[in-house]
């Protein structure tokens, strides 16, 4: 079933990585951008009367290469 309600909601947040913290969702607008290497973008949320947003972009990732002998 779909319903359409009047009341704001938030988007998800984006994925926290070991290096960096992901995105805070949007209300009613686009998410933000992560902060770290790695952390995903917040995702976004529209109300009834505002124009489309995209969720943020995800932030580059560092990958660590341990050698063992």
């Amino acid at each position: 079933m779909l319903g359409i309600g009047t009341n704001q909601q938030k988007g998800g947040d984006g994925g926290d990585t070991p290096f960096g913290q992901g995105g805070i969702g949007g209300v009613s607008r686009g998410g933000a951008i992560g902060n770290g290497y790695g952390s995903g973008g917040g995702g976004a949320s529209q109300g009834a009367n505002y124009e489309g947003a995209s969720g943020a972009a995800g932030l580059p990732a560092k990958l660590i290469i341990e050698e063992y002998a």
